[in-house]
């Protein structure tokens, strides 16, 4: 395992996955790890950092994809002029950011963008350059987003 992830530039701290495992031909690996009793022992056996898993329900945040969108941002900046561009779905992948181009995609890309130069432009305002533009937009999120209609009452008569 360790030289597979040398030879596929992989991080030496976690344990590659089964897809990418089998993309490079080496089922037998992942065979390995199936011996070994699975990826939790695995992970323990070979001194890997246990796989990080979000809650349930995690991406649906518009909040949390804006925040992740801007850690992304801040370590894989960009060229002057296009920092605050979305990533493509192809360089999330290429970075092993498949949870993010998930994200992504379950968003209005339009609307990421807006509330990505709103939170850069209160953080680049702000004296410790901390996050606390994400109260702000929340409220402008919630104040654009239009109310569900009411349903109702079964059994209403009709005027």
């Amino acid at each position: 395992l360790r030289a597979f992830q040398r030879e596929a530039g992989q991080s030496p701290a976690l344990l590659p996955s089964e897809k990418a495992l089998k993309a490079a031909g080496r089922g037998d690996l992942w065979q390995a790890v199936r011996v070994l009793g699975g990826v939790a022992a695995a992970t323990a056996a070979l001194g890997f950092y246990p796989p990080h898993r979000r809650p349930r329900g995690h991406w649906q945040k518009f909040e949390t994809v804006v925040m992740e969108l801007h850690l992304y941002l801040r370590q894989f900046p960009r060229p002057p002029g296009i920092y605050r561009v979305l990533p493509t779905l192809h360089e999330l992948r290429q970075r092993g950011r498949e949870d993010l181009q998930y994200a992504v995609k379950q968003h209005d890309r339009q609307k990421l963008v807006e509330a990505l130069q709103s939170l850069a432009a209160t953080m680049d305002s702000s004296p410790s350059g901390s996050m606390d533009g994400l109260p702000a937009l929340k409220q402008r999120r919630g104040a654009s987003t239009p109310a569900p209609p009411v349903a109702s009452p079964r059994g209403a008569k009709k005027q």
